[in-house]
């Protein structure tokens, strides 16, 4: 129920900016955890919001700087006109510091600016704290709330 609660959330300003009846696009660009929220996602987007098409490119592991300079990205990105793209960062990065987090802010601010110029609206799809930390990140991440807080 708490991960219906949410998605709704996220889905709400979707949904109070559509006042037309055509059909809205939204690009979903992630990595793993994207995918793995995808058929939740278009569940609920199938029962309870109508006139959405969703498209998701969510390799496991690709951040977003690596979404930007990705051929396979770009050419979906362009290849029509999208209503929202939603950008979801690797689970890791963010909240490293250093260049790990200017990498993925310069990420946001590149793929923003194309999402733009489809004339899309972005928005950004929070990614979460893993329940027992990060093993190979130890030091900045001993546990989820540690890891929760450091990357949102």
């Amino acid at each position: 129920m708490k991960s219906l609660y949410l998605t709704l959330l996220f889905a709400f300003p979707l949904v109070s900016s559509s006042t037309e009846t055509e059909t809205k696009h939204v690009l979903f660009l992630g990595n793993s955890y994207t995918a793995g929220s995808a058929h939740f996602i278009k569940e609920v987007f199938k029962r309870e919001i109508t006139g959405y098409e969703l498209a998701f490119l969510n390799p496991g592991g690709v951040d977003l700087k690596r979404h930007l300079t990705s051929e396979q990205t770009l050419r979906l990105l362009t290849s029509r006109r999208w209503d929202f793209v939603v950008l979801q960062g690797q689970s890791q990065k963010s909240g490293l510091g250093g260049k790990h987090t200017e990498e993925f802010h310069a990420a946001v601010d590149g793929l923003c600016k194309l999402a733009r110029k489809q004339g899309a609206k972005p928005c950004l799809y929070m990614t979460w704290g893993r329940r027992e930390g990060d093993r190979r990140n130890m030091e900045a991440y001993p546990d989820f709330l540690t890891m929760h807080q450091k990357i949102s």
